[in-house]
C-alpha cells in the first residue's frame, strides 16, 4: 500500500442547527475552507469522494450523501456512503484513506455532517436508539443514555472503575472543543487544574448486581503531497 497524507480539512461551526441551511451548504461551507488550504489543488485534481452521515431520518433525504456530492461538483466521479453509528465519521476517514493506499485513487475527499437539531430532542433520542436492535434493546431500553448508563456501571462492577475516572473523559472531551467554532464559549476557570479528591465509586456487590437484570468536516488525502502538519501523517491506516 502507498502512503496517505491528509493534506487539508474544513469545519463549520458547530450551532443548534439554522433549519432554513441545508445540509448541503454546511459541507460547501466546509469544503471551501479545506480548498482554501491547498490552493494549487483543483477540483478537477479529486478523483471521487466519501460521503458519512448517521441517518436519513434527520435530514429527511434519502441519499443525501449524493445530493451534498452534487452541490460540490463532484459528479459523476465515484462517491459512496459510509455509515456506522457513532463511528461513522472515523470510517468515513478511514476509506477515504483505503481509497487511496490501494491506488484506486490519487486524492479523495471526505466529508460528513448531521443535523439532529431539526427535529425535537426527544424524537432525535428516538431516532438514535434506532440504531439498537429494535427486537430486544429497543422495546426495554428505548434511549441510548439508559443502554450506556448499564454498560458504564457493568464496566463498574467488572474493572473497578471510579466515578472520577469517567469524569476525566468528559473533561478531555469537553477541552477537546475549545476552539473558535465551540458550540458554547468555555470558562476559562473550568481548565484550572486540581487535584480530584481521592473517593471512589461506589461498586454494586457482585451479589447485588446478580440480582439486577442489563459530528461537518472535510479533508483531503493525497498519496505524494506532504501534510503541512506532522501530526497528520498517516501510514498503515493510523494517524501518528
Amino acid at each position: 500500500m502507498r502512503p496517505v497524507y491528509m493534506i487539508s480539512g474544513g469545519i463549520t461551526k458547530f450551532s443548534k442547527a439554522n433549519s432554513r441551511q441545508s445540509f448541503r451548504l454546511m459541507v460547501k461551507e466546509s469544503f471551501d475552507y479545506a480548498m482554501r488550504g491547498v490552493p494549487k489543488l483543483r477540483r478537477e485534481m479529486i478523483d471521487g469522494s466519501v460521503v458519512s452521515y448517521f441517518s436519513d431520518h434527520f435530514t429527511r433525504q434519502l441519499m443525501a450523501g449524493i445530493m451534498a456530492t452534487d452541490f460540490l461538483g463532484l459528479c459523476p466521479r465515484p462517491n459512496k456512503r459510509i455509515e456506522g453509528g457513532g463511528a461513522t465519521g472515523g470510517l468515513c476517514f478511514q476509506a477515504a484513506w483505503e481509497a487511496v493506499a490501494s491506488g484506486r485513487m490519487d486524492v479523495c475527499a471526505a466529508y460528513g455532517f448531521e443535523t439532529m437539531s431539526h427535529v425535537n430532542t426527544w424524537k432525535g433520542n428516538e431516532f438514535i436508539a434506532l440504531a439498537s436492535d429494535t427486537n430486544f434493546d429497543y422495546p426495554v431500553g428505548g434511549f441510548y443514555s439508559g443502554y450506556y448508563a448499564m454498560m458504564v456501571v457493568r464496566h463498574m462492577f467488572e474493572f473497578g472503575t471510579t466515578v472520577e475516572q469517567l469524569a476525566m473523559v468528559s473533561v478531555k472531551n469537553h477541552k477537546n472543543a475549545l476552539n473558535a467554532r465551540c458550540q458554547t464559549a468555555p470558562l476559562a476557570a473550568f481548565w484550572r487544574r486540581r487535584r480530584l479528591p481521592a473517593r471512589s465509586a461506589r461498586i454494586p456487590s457482585r451479589s447485588s448486581a446478580s440480582a439486577r437484570a442489563r459530528t461537518p468536516c472535510a479533508c483531503l488525502t493525497a498519496p505524494t503531497a506532504r501534510c503541512r502538519c506532522s501530526s497528520t501523517k498517516m501510514r498503515a491506516g493510523t494517524r501518528t
